[in-house]
């Protein structure tokens, strides 16, 4: 059943769309149709205050009570009464508005109305002021009043809409607009890449929640041009005020924005007949949220609306869910959660999360609450705040969760009562997964640092650069390097493109990097576009030592090792073992063992660069496949062991000195790039025939320090010391000593340049390796 607000000037009540008798309550006491109540005006007062209306109905009604007041000469009564309603009323056309006054009790009058009322629905009641001693009316008192009523809908009620969800393909992503839609290009040409948005408006399919839209671009060939792109609705009519026009508007790019205006018709669709300006945004930003504006000035008129598209080298825009509807007052959206990947057993975790007010009316106050793993926590009352339309609030539960287990937790939120008001729940949950870990079982991990670059890509010098200077002085980070995501070249591994599904996006971008295959969240983790990157794929920009200073900090609770690595020149097959140990309980859907092959010191042209580039951490072979490989891996809780011997054979171009081996362990989810992530990995030596050490195998306990060092540093090993290797970032061995086998030796660097080394340490256990930086 469809309900309508009913408003009387200042005055209002829901009614249904059923027979109502509508009365008034003054004091507690109910005045039905055709009472006569009497009241006294005091001296020097002329106002009336105090009508409220009441429902005299079993039917839910939403009460909006206001103040009523007319003129009355002192010592004149007020008697109620009432016309039925009556559609179109010449009344209308003669209300006015009734100032709020004194308060005064006793005082109310009446009103019922019959049938069934509909939008649009006009009508009007009277007041009656007679002389008290007589009950003569008294003309100078103004003994008529007339008081107009309109019928509007309730809020959410819509006459107009169109969500594009009914458009057919017309080619590729593109598809043709609805009927009744027009649109007005500016003839101008636009950058290749973009030629199927033409020169005006189309449909198009975006990916994700987005869908089918209708969309624009100001990217031209013609550098510095302003598009004048126009999309226009169809005739609409505005049956009565209180409407408004509603529209979801979503720009793609904070760096390169586009610009949108809306512009209104009263006559005819042609360009010159829209002179109205109703809603001008000279950037708009990344993101979709819904705009509102109000048409209560063109109630009873038939109209056009335009979209303008008027941007300068920006990428696109987006315009969905066209509506022209009676706004939503008190509506929130729980938009965001900030909950850590892993969290700490018998550890305080705050519950953060973002508000977004999408009421037309500002936000003040909501409750939170959340629920884990059986734990339900108290409602907390965020009040004391004042957002607008589409504005944000973050807030943090002021009880935090401690979890009491290892494993999975899930933690879902929900926000409520905005304003106190009940709204759509259906946006108002979100719920988010974490490993809970005990923190007296983990290890310090190795960050897997994943890199998109190609020799066409111009920028990639830079961040290459960028990301030597954020890994100096730094021994936990496992560099690989895919040649995908701006186009390919000689060192491509085809099987890398697989990876470009963690950019989460319809397109890719170099340089990027992925740390762990893990979205983390924070202005470290933006994409090419400035925005926070909807996958593990980021853009390593000047924070990005923040970046892997931040994934360097999550606990890895699996350790990994390459065990018995050797290495035949003479057949140029390597053989190691993968072997993996879970310290805690792991949720993983698919666990995985991965093992790449990488090769440093390759050369070649690259653009940004120079003609002899110095290509390092290249892949050359994903040998038991680029995702991994399922089923090595039985158990994944506390205390599960797995390991695999693996055998492979070298291309006769690749040089074994500068090959290393990389292994980690991984989940997998095919429906989830954001649930890939790599729990813990490690590297090889570079291969040289016979055994092939392992770099921060945890099985062979290492100590190297200071680090970095200046003129020595001292190793220590619980497994004892028997021979040292060091090597610079080329493989060229810099110094050999043997020991004699104790737990402790002095390395003397005071001869070694400045840079990075491997420092390979032979013990009793085997044969681990460590980097060491050596700085002046």
């Amino acid at each position: 059943m469809k309900r309508f607000a009913v408003f009387f000037l200042a005055l209002g009540l829901a009614a249904t769309a059923a027979a109502q008798s509508i009365a008034f309550k003054l004091d507690g006491t109910v005045h039905q149709h055709k009472d006569t109540v009497t009241y006294y005006v005091n001296s020097g007062d002329n106002t009336v205050e105090g009508f409220v209306f009441h429902n005299n109905t079993e039917e839910n009604m939403t009460v909006m009570a206001s103040l009523v007041a007319m003129e009355a000469a002192n010592g004149m009564a007020v008697t109620g009464s009432s016309n039925a309603v009556a559609s179109n009323s010449s009344y209308f056309t003669n209300s006015f508005t009734l100032a709020a006054g004194a308060d005064y009790s006793g005082c109310t009058f009446d009103l019922t109305v019959p049938g069934t009322l509909e939008a649009g629905d006009t009508g009007w009641f009277y007041m009656l002021v007679s002389d008290a001693s007589t009950g003569n009316p008294d003309s100078s008192a103004g003994s008529y009043v007339f008081v107009c009523m309109v019928v509007a809908p309730e809020e959410g009620f819509t006459v107009f809409e169109e969500d594009f969800n009914s458009m057919v393909n017309s080619s590729s992503y593109f598809y043709t607009l609805p009927d009744g839609w027009t649109t007005i290009g500016d003839g101008q040409a636009n950058y290749s890449n973009y030629s199927g948005f033409g020169d005006s408006w189309t449909g198009l399919n975006v990916s994700g929640d987005v869908g089918l839209v209708a969309a624009s671009t100001s990217y031209l060939s013609s550098t510095g041009a302003r598009a004048n792109r126009w999309l226009v609705t169809p005739a609409i009519t505005i049956p009565y005020g209180g409407l408004s026009l509603v529209f979801t508007l979503y720009g793609v790019s904070d760096s390169y924005p586009e610009s949108l205006k809306v512009l209104l018709s009263t006559t005819t669709n042609e360009q010159e007949a829209f002179t109205t300006t109703l809603f001008n945004m000279s950037r708009v930003q990344a993101g979709g949220c819904d705009y509102v504006v109000d048409l209560s000035a063109y109630a009873g008129q038939t109209v056009y609306f335009a979209f303008v598209n008027y941007g300068k080298n920006g990428y696109y825009v987006l315009i969905d869910n066209v509506r022209v509807m009676s706004p939503i007052q008190n509506e929130i959206e729980l938009t965001d959660l900030t909950l850590p990947t892993y969290a700490a057993m018998d550890e305080d975790m705050y519950v953060t999360g973002t508000v977004t007010n999408r009421g037309v009316a500002p936000l003040h106050e909501y409750q939170v609450r959340y629920s884990a793993n059986g734990t339900v926590s108290a409602v907390y009352t965020v009040t004391g705040i004042d957002v607008a339309l589409n504005g944000t609030h973050t807030f943090t539960h002021n009880v935090p969760y401690r979890p009491a287990s290892t494993g999975q937790h899930t933690v879902e939120v929900t926000v409520s009562l905005p304003n106190g008001m009940d709204d759509d729940e259906e946006n108002n949950t979100l719920s988010r997964a974490m490993t809970v870990y005990d923190a007296a079982n983990t290890l310090k991990r190795n960050v897997l640092m994943e890199n998109f670059t190609t020799a066409q890509c111009g920028n990639c010098p830079t961040a290459h650069s960028r990301i030597k200077n954020a890994l100096r002085n730094r021994n936990d980070v496992i560099w690989v390097a895919h040649h995908v995501g701006y186009g390919t070249d000689s060192w491509t591994l085809q099987a890398s493109n697989t990876l470009t599904r963690f950019y989460n996006a319809n397109s890719t971008y170099a340089p990027a990097l992925m740390l762990d295959r893990t979205r983390f969240e924070g202005d470290a983790f933006t994409n090419g576009d400035g925005e926070q990157a909807p996958g593990p794929v980021f853009l390593p920009a000047s924070d990005v030592a923040t970046a892997i200073q931040t994934a360097s900090e999550v606990p890895a609770m699996v350790r990994v090792a390459l065990d018995n690595t050797t290495y035949d020149a003479e057949t140029r097959t390597v053989t190691t073992t993968v072997k993996a140990e879970f310290l805690n309980d792991m949720n993983m859907q698919s666990p995985r063992v991965t093992l790449y092959l990488i090769e440093d010191s390759l050369y070649g042209t690259q653009s940004g660069g120079s003609s002899n580039y110095q290509h390092d951490h290249v892949i050359r072979a994903a040998i038991n496949g680029i995702t991994g490989e399922s089923g090595v891996i039985t158990a994944t809780t506390a205390g599960s062991t797995a390991e695999k011997t693996y055998t492979y054979t070298l291309n006769n171009a690749w040089r074994a000195e500068h090959c290393r081996l990389v292994a980690f362990v991984n989940n997998y989810n095919t429906a989830n790039v954001n649930d890939c992530k790599v729990m813990n990995a490690t590297i090889s030596d570079y291969l040289h025939d016979g055994e092939v050490g392992i770099d921060a195998a945890e099985y062979v306990d290492l100590r190297l320090y200071p680090n970095p060092a200046t003129e020595f540093c001292v190793l220590e090993s619980a497994d004892g010391i028997e021979e040292v290797r060091v090597m610079n970032a080329l493989g060229q061995e810099q110094m050999m000593l043997r020991h004699d086998g104790s737990g402790q030796m002095c390395l003397e660097t005071a001869e070694l340049a400045p840079g990075v080394y491997v420092v390979k340490v032979k013990s009793s256990r085997g044969t681990v390796t460590r980097r060491m930086a050596v700085v002046r």
